[in-house]
């Protein structure tokens, strides 16, 4: 049985690069949202369906980018790794606007405004650890030589 070549070994090392970017997703998840939600129920915090509203897109986005950053690794496809990417702004504005929003309503005059800000604010920053992750998954498949997989796929079909 031969050794891997230098470009196998890259590819592998790249491979496992992914996996520590998703195990750091999963941490994320168990260690800061899911906390935040039992605490947003300890302490009795409703988000209001504005700041809901204000939210929600911001989070599909996050979850829009994780699925595609998923979909490049199986497809090895630079394209789509790169519309994930190119997302940056997109999440950046919308998390921006988020801040913006929750800022105004911290001063409101309803009862638990701090606790809901610090919940909403946490949220907020959770998902863009997540979007940050899922950006160097789009990373990694960017920066694959395309054309070494293409060589091998030609190879493994040839045989």
């Amino acid at each position: 049985r031969e050794g891997l070549t230098e470009k196998q070994t890259e590819l592998l090392h790249d491979q496992f690069a992914i996996a520590n970017y998703i195990e750091n997703m999963a941490d994320i998840i168990e260690t800061n949202v899911i906390p935040i939600g039992r605490e947003r129920l300890d302490l009795g915090v409703q988000i209001s369906d504005e700041t809901l509203q204000v939210l929600h897109p911001l989070f599909e986005r996050v979850l829009w980018a994780a699925g595609r950053a998923l979909e490049s690794v199986a497809e090895w496809d630079p394209a789509i790794a790169k519309e994930v990417i190119d997302a940056k702004v997109d999440i950046a504005r919308q998390a921006d606007e988020a801040y913006q929003h929750l800022i105004g309503r911290v001063a409101a005059p309803e009862p638990g405004r701090l606790p809901a800000y610090r919940v909403e604010t946490e949220l907020i920053e959770a998902f863009k650890r997540l979007f940050y992750l899922t950006k160097r998954i789009a990373k990694v498949v960017l920066e694959v030589d395309m054309a070494y997989l293409k060589e091998e796929a030609d190879e493994d079909a040839a045989a």
